[in-house]
């Protein structure tokens, strides 16, 4: 989901990596045996399934056929949300490794009896996500679902905010990628608000995790107003470099309005979106996936061998 498949992709062949791409969706139901053996005579030193994985039964082949197979998950759906705690524990034993983009919700996949879990934010993709050329305005641009009952915060947020003179612009999550890079190369600021699975009132507009719109509007050179995560501690993973106020500002409730209308102020925006093109390296896919990497090795999933085929052209 959100184009995590493309932007791993689009590394792996940067660094001219043997890949082999399999689109479960564009396959016949009834084969999933032919995919699994196009898996398995493939012989991969490393299976990466992003998203949910739902209903990929060809996993159960290659798992069954081949024990040893290393096959991770990097999984950017809530747990907290619907049905996704019973998918977890439907499909988490097909998995080696499990990474999650919520490290508050960790937990939840070990009480789920899965130990073999860590965080993995999300990232953006250089290739699709772009700074545009263009003179930025003073208004604040959400792209994102609005309806829904997961959405119904986001909602209440935006007339919030513009019901308190602060101008805001939406537009859906389904656009071009190009076209999102445009709205927000032509935006002060974007706007993010995570998902409220029910616990807290409309109005504290809290929600969980840093969404993938914060780094997408990083590739546009464009900093995230964004709500401070629940139970989020951001000394716990350094490595991320997101608790920086210049580049990803993060709100509560009481200090929105005044950072709203700091941040559309000419000399705010122009200087954020400067540190922002300098800070916004440390969240693309590429370092991501090195990330992931260095994980599986100090946990002794991947080889030496394979460190070394990665050194050249990575910094691990």
């Amino acid at each position: 989901p959100h184009a995590a498949e493309i932007g791993v992709y689009n590394r792996l062949k940067a660094i001219e990596s043997e890949i082999q791409v399999i689109d479960p969706r564009r396959e016949n139901d009834d084969i999933d045996d032919v995919i699994s053996k196009r898996i398995l005579d493939f012989e991969p030193d490393l299976i990466i399934v992003p998203g949910c994985a739902v209903g990929y039964k060809f996993l159960y082949h290659v798992r069954h056929q081949k024990q040893s197979q290393l096959i991770v998950n990097w999984n950017s759906e809530e747990i907290r949300c619907g049905e996704r705690a019973g998918q977890v524990k439907q499909f988490g034993p097909l998995f080696s490794y499990i990474f999650h983009f919520d490290q508050t919700a960790i937990w939840l996949f070990e009480k789920l009896g899965f130990h073999n879990v860590s965080c993995l934010m999300q990232a953006f993709d250089p290739v699709r996500h772009t700074h545009i050329p263009v003179a930025r305005e003073p208004y604040i641009q959400f792209i994102g679902s609005l309806y829904g009952d997961k959405y119904f915060n986001r909602i209440h947020l935006i007339d919030y905010l513009k019901k308190n003179g602060i101008p805001v612009r939406v537009a859906n999550n389904h656009c071009d990628p190009q076209e999102n890079s445009l709205l927000y190369s032509k935006a002060a600021a974007s706007l993010n608000l995570g998902l409220n699975t029910g616990e807290f009132p409309t109005d504290s507009f809290k929600g969980y995790a840093i969404q993938q719109r914060v780094f997408e509007a990083m590739g546009s050179n464009t900093p995230t107003l964004t709500h401070y995560p629940i139970g989020w501690l951001p000394w716990d993973d350094r490595s991320y470099k997101v608790f920086n106020k210049h580049n990803i500002v993060f709100y509560e409730k009481e200090d929105l309005l005044a950072l709203c209308r700091e941040i559309i102020q000419p000399e705010v925006y122009n200087r954020l979106a400067q540190e922002t093109e300098h800070f916004k390296h440390y969240h693309t896919y590429e370092h991501r996936l090195i990330d992931m990497i260095n994980i599986l090795i100090s946990k002794g999933l991947l080889d030496d061998k394979f460190k070394r085929s990665w050194a050249c052209c990575t910094e691990l």
